[in-house]
């Protein structure tokens, strides 16, 4: 088991993780494959691209997730896109927003590079795109990434 920690969040990486499901922890992972036409709200991935996706639901707290597709293009460029909304008592006393910490891992489940936490806008209780297109990795990390995993938070 190793133990990845990043601006004060420690993210346990490994034993815990199940390939493609979610964990008690609130961590997912999932394998790379090559990218279709791409995901919703970003721009289509350029040739060679790879994608994680996570089209089940997942709940967390007052926050729904769902449809979730990272695309890891050659050059390095990242996007992000999801439906995300906010379920419950949350939506009386004010909005939440839905963040997530991205880990891309080697075939041995070693992270390679990390985004802290980005997170979506407020959520309502409507189901909502959330759509980054402006990250990245750097490039020469692209070949080694055979998996991406998150940890979200709401």
């Amino acid at each position: 088991m190793k133990m990845l920690s990043s601006m004060g969040l420690a993210v346990v990486l490994g034993a815990f993780m199940v390939q493609g499901g979610h964990t008690a922890d609130g961590t997912t992972r999932t394998a790379v494959a090559p990218c279709g036409s791409g995901a919703v709200g970003v721009p289509p991935p350029d040739a060679g691209a790879k994608c994680a996706t996570w089209p089940a639901e997942v709940g967390l707290n007052s926050c729904r997730i769902s449809d979730v597709t990272v695309t890891i293009n050659p050059g390095g460029k990242v996007s992000w896109s999801a439906v995300v909304q906010q379920v419950g008592p949350g939506n009386v006393f004010g909005g939440d927003a839905y963040c997530t910490s991205l880990f891309f891992l080697d075939q041995n489940g070693t992270p390679v590079f990390s985004f802290p936490r980005i997170c979506s806008g407020t959520l309502s209780n409507e189901n909502v795109r959330w759509a980054r297109s402006n990250l990245g990795v750097p490039a020469l990390f692209f070949g080694s990434i055979t998996a991406v995993s998150r940890a979200d938070h709401c």
